[in-house]
Order: C-alpha cells, then structure tokens, then sequence
C-alpha cells in the first residue's frame, strides 16, 4: 500500500477508537503496529507541506492528545516476514483497496501486561 493509504489506515482507526471511547470509557493502554515506517515517521514528526502531511498532523493531533489520558505506544513491524497477523491485515485491506464497497471486520486484540 502507499502512504496516503497507510494514513488512512491510522485515521480510521482513530475514528473506532474515538467510538470506542464514547461507548465503552477510554481503554487502558494503546499498542499500534503498522509495516509502513513512512506512515509512523510522518505521524510523529508532522510537518504541513503537504497534503497528507495535514492528515499526519491530524492524527499526530490525536494520539498526543489521547496519551495524555492513557499510554499509547506506536511500533513498526516488518511487512511480509511472516508474521500472522500483519498478514491477514495486509490481506483485508488489499480486499478492501479493490472492492467497491467496504465490509466490516472484527479486528482481534491482545492484552499486553
């Protein structure tokens, strides 16, 4: 995927995030990976020259904002290494790119200690 997509990855996963808040309380740590090194660059040092670095601001806007009421860690991993579920995300959302319309997925999760 490019890093316009990447971005929108991230901010729609900031709008469950922002219904999940509203709906169930705020959780009590956020643990992001992403494969894209680009995406999570531009979302931790945002500059406003253009315009997917106004949408990096945004999300950057965001998880500053949230970290203030609970931890966030944002982590890259190494795309097609092998690891489960980067895959079956990568798979989704390749799915998703060439359809023309867009179906909704439980998205699993772990706790961390």
């Amino acid at each position: 995927m490019n890093f316009e997509t990447e971005l929108m990855a991230l901010f729609l996963f900031q709008e469950l995030l922002a219904k999940h808040i509203i709906t169930h309380g705020p959780p009590q740590a956020i643990v992001v990976f992403s494969d894209s090194q680009t995406a999570l660059k531009s979302t931790t040092l945002p500059k406003r020259k253009t315009p997917s670095q106004h949408l990096a601001t945004q999300i950057f806007n965001n998880f500053k904002r949230w970290s203030q009421h609970f931890p966030m860690r944002l982590y890259w991993c190494p795309r097609h290494t092998g690891i489960q579920q980067n895959e079956e995300v990568d798979k989704l959302a390749k799915e998703a790119a060439s359809s023309e319309t867009s179906t909704h997925h439980t998205l699993h999760h772990i706790s961390i200690s």
